[in-house]
């Protein structure tokens, strides 16, 4: 009995102990918040040093996620009739339909189309994904001003009315069935079936209609690069189907400038008419003829001219030492550049003041052609799909890569700056995201789409799909499984 006395006593003198460590031990991890009325991490000033002491390392600021930017964006798959939205990073809605944008100068909105038997039907959403119109009959052609417009008719086969986004109500006007609509200034061009008119934008008032034409911007015509003075113009065309005849017009609905017998718009402020003398090259910003010629032009500038006299080109430019017979001619989508082939297959790239940046000949089975932004892509045609020898490009400052493995270098539209190497695995197509030097950013996308982002892009990869950053990392993705079909024929 006093043997267990005795190794009590030492248990309880053991625990004391241990209580004591413990103690000390929990007191010297306490934050500086219980002891000294800060927070851990902040400087505090010892009695016996002046010497400031940092007691935790800063927490650096998560990076943003770069679909985090408000933007709407819509991921649609016609082949199984399912949408996703997002408004950010933020899915607001994901089921059936093909959904569409409709973005405003204040008001983003998208719809969703679906179908009751065979007729369609359109629901209107907002930015955080609530129903806001719903069973709409009429396509939602857009948002202009304050105003949805809607194409086609009613169930009772009547115009359709105007709705005013800012109440999302039904106005009193009804406009025709619409084929296209933009807006130019203060003004709203509106195509229909047998005509064009102009309203202004703020009320939706009619100020012109013309029977039997219509209107494209500019901007649109021919893909020429349109400066920002000749933006507001409206490429007018008229088709006389009893004589067969056809009449094309620029016009500026805010100025009333008008030229007829429009034979083509050159680039720049150059359009070239068509009169009883010949072609005439007028200036746009000051309305004054600057050339004559009997041969119609495709292109002019003060350094480089070109005409389209028949089958082949002559082109005017320094890099010749006057005019040359060419078999294409043409600049590049951006302007900065102007692509030259010449009869043999050969391809020269020259600046704007037309001076020879450098030439590319294939051999027997290369086939060149333009990459755009000055440059050429030169590639086998026959063999790669059993692994020929590969593709090589041209920079415009003359420099150059080969890329064994790919059948084909193209360019990323929308991203510029980026380029796509293709080739072919068994019977599927795939490609390689490289950066502008050609440098692999990305591998094996099946399919691909810009995102209003030059951070992150749509693509499909292996058994994902999804967002995707240039350096690989997934903002969204799922299961190409998901779908009926494995492959979305629709993106933004």
């Amino acid at each position: 009995m006093e043997i267990e006395e005795r190794n009590r006593a030492k248990a309880h003198r053991g625990a004391l102990a241990l209580l004591a460590v413990l103690i000390c031990l929990l007191s010297s991890c306490t934050p500086a918040e219980d002891t000294m009325g800060q927070s851990a991490g902040t400087s505090v000033s010892s009695e016996d040093t002046s010497e400031t002491v940092s007691t935790a390392e800063e927490t650096p600021e998560p990076e943003q996620n770069p679909m985090d930017d408000g933007k709407l964006r819509v991921i649609s798959d016609y082949d199984s009739a399912q949408s996703v939205v997002f408004c950010g990073d933020q899915v607001v809605y994901d089921g059936k339909g093909i959904a569409t944008l409709l973005e405003g100068e204040d008001t983003s909105l998208f719809s969703v189309r679906y179908n009751e038997g065979d007729q369609y039907f359109f629901d209107l959403y907002d930015a955080e994904g609530t129903a806001v119109l719903t069973g709409l009959t009429g396509y939602p052609a857009g948002i202009y001003g304050n105003w949805l417009l809607l194409t086609g008719y009613d169930q009772a086969g009547s115009d359709l009315p105007v709705y005013d986004v800012r109440t999302l109500q039904p106005t009193d006007q009804t406009l025709p069935s619409i084929s296209s609509a933009y807006v130019v200034g203060d003004q709203l061009v509106v195509n229909y079936d047998n005509g064009m008119n102009l309203y202004a934008l703020d009320d939706l008032t009619l100020l012109e209609s013309y029977d039997g034409w219509y209107g494209v911007p500019l901007t649109n015509w021919n893909g020429n690069p349109v400066p920002e003075a000749a933006e507001d113009y409206v490429m007018m065309t008229s088709y006389n189907s009893d004589t067969g005849e056809s009449f094309t017009r620029l016009y500026n609905p805010l100025t009333g400038v008008q030229y007829d017998n429009v034979d083509n718009y050159l680039g720049g402020l150059y359009l070239s008419v068509h009169d009883d003398d010949g072609y005439k090259v007028y200036d746009l910003s000051t309305g004054n003829a600057v050339a004559s010629d009997q041969q119609p032009w495709s292109y002019y500038s003060d350094a480089v001219q070109i005409w389209r006299p028949g089958a082949s080109c002559l082109i005017s430019a320094p890099a010749y030492d006057g005019i040359k017979e060419v078999q294409y001619a043409y600049p590049s989508s951006d302007g900065q550049y102007i692509y030259v082939q010449i009869g043999d297959g050969q391809f020269d790239v020259l600046n704007p003041q037309g001076e020879l940046l450098f030439s590319v000949t294939p051999e027997e089975g290369q086939t060149a052609y333009d990459i755009g932004g000055g440059m050429i892509s030169l590639y086998n045609s026959t063999g790669n799909s059993t692994g020929g020898t590969g593709t090589a490009a041209y920079w415009p400052d003359g420099h150059k890569k080969v890329f064994p493995q790919y059948t084909n270098i193209i360019r990323f539209y929308g991203m510029d700056d980026l380029l796509l190497g293709s080739y072919q695995i068994g019977r599927s197509y795939l490609y390689d995201l490289l950066d502008g030097e050609g440098n692999v950013l990305l591998a094996g996308l099946k399919s691909y789409g810009t995102a209003d982002s030059d951070q992150f892009i749509y693509a499909e990869i292996g058994f994902q799909k999804g967002y995707i950053t240039l350096d690989g990392e997934w903002l969204w993705s799922r299961s190409v499984f998901q779908n009926t079909d494995a492959e979305p024929s629709y993106y933004w």
